[in-house]
């Protein structure tokens, strides 16, 4: 579809008043993009494999029965989840800002995870079992309790906060819909979760614009040539915004929110990118960016609070 047409959608459901319920109507009916598929799954599994390296690293001496995971945005499907408490975790919240999860979701959430994730993981890391298929009469609470999982729509910072001991929270390519103030105050409501206990908050994101995943006839930068103004106000919607953070913007959201950075990589760019985003026009609002910084991928960091802080 030309991202055009899909943004012009947007701006008319978000002018409707039910306009949300329309577009979750066509995504379940018409595009079927929330049902889980073996692609979906495998590639949330190498996010979390990713996480899981970096814990092994950095954190070896954690007794995974002694924290408590929390997935920021879980969405869908609770993919990386389910391979945290594969991994040994027993505590685990799902945090999300609107009820997404159904229970035929999860269910072949974990059929497909069971199929794959031994296969996916092989020596990287250890599973130490398979997330149970549901009973029958099962309802969603009941099956994800089964794996000391607590869904919560939408969340607040007690949510996130309450449990004791460490904390290893997580955003799995959520971060980019954010806009810069309510970035800056999940970025804080992190900071004051991970406070009490101590923990780590690691992040995902997508660098490149999503709408080429739409449109594959426009760059992986397209969103470069646009000024803030017809961005934000011609282009975001209600129903879909993106920022256009690069890494060195999100690094600085990080470090102002009062986290100390451990770990911080960007993937790319290869020669291939660069010559991708020299056949654009730059809008003037990025010039004092280098082109390595606008080319970037993806991005994972990790964080914890400042020791004494």
């Amino acid at each position: 579809m030309n991202w055009l047409l899909k943004v012009g959608m947007f701006k008319l459901l978000s002018a409707l008043p039910r306009g949300g319920s329309l577009y979750h109507w066509a995504q379940w009916n018409l595009t079927r993009s929330p049902i889980p598929t073996q692609g979906k799954v495998r590639q949330k599994i190498e996010v979390g494999i990713r996480y899981l390296l970096f814990m092994r690293q950095h954190f070896a001496g954690w007794d995974y029965r002694n924290v408590r995971y929390v997935d920021i945005g879980v969405g869908w499907a609770p993919i990386i989840p389910l391979l945290f408490f594969s991994a040994g975790v027993d505590r685990l919240t799902l945090c999300d800002i609107r009820r997404h999860l159904t229970l035929a979701n999860v269910v072949r959430t974990i059929q497909i995870f069971r199929r794959i994730a031994q296969g996916c993981v092989q020596d990287r890391v250890q599973l130490c079992r398979m997330p149970p298929l549901p009973r029958d009469g099962d309802q969603l609470d009941h099956c994800l309790a089964r794996m000391g999982m607590r869904y919560v729509v939408p969340y607040r910072l007690s949510d996130v906060a309450g449990e004791t001991g460490p904390k290893l929270i997580s955003a799995a390519e959520v971060l980019l819909y954010l806009v810069p103030s309510d970035l800056e105050s999940l970025l804080r409501m992190m900071r004051d979760a991970l406070k009490k206990d101590g923990g780590v908050f690691m992040a995902t994101i997508h660098l490149y614009d999503l709408w080429s995943d739409v449109d594959r006839s426009i760059s992986r930068y397209n969103k470069y040539r646009y000024s803030e103004f017809v961005w934000n106000r011609l282009i975001n919607s209600r129903l879909m915004a993106y920022n256009r953070f690069t890494a060195s913007d999100y690094r600085a959201c990080v470090e102002k929110a009062g986290l100390e950075i451990i770990e911080f990589h960007v993937d790319g760019p290869k020669q291939e990118d660069l010559e991708e985003l020299r056949r654009i026009r730059v809008h003037k609002v990025f010039y004092g960016k280098t082109e390595t910084e606008l080319a970037g991928r993806h991005l994972f960091f990790a964080a914890t609070v400042p020791s004494g802080k």
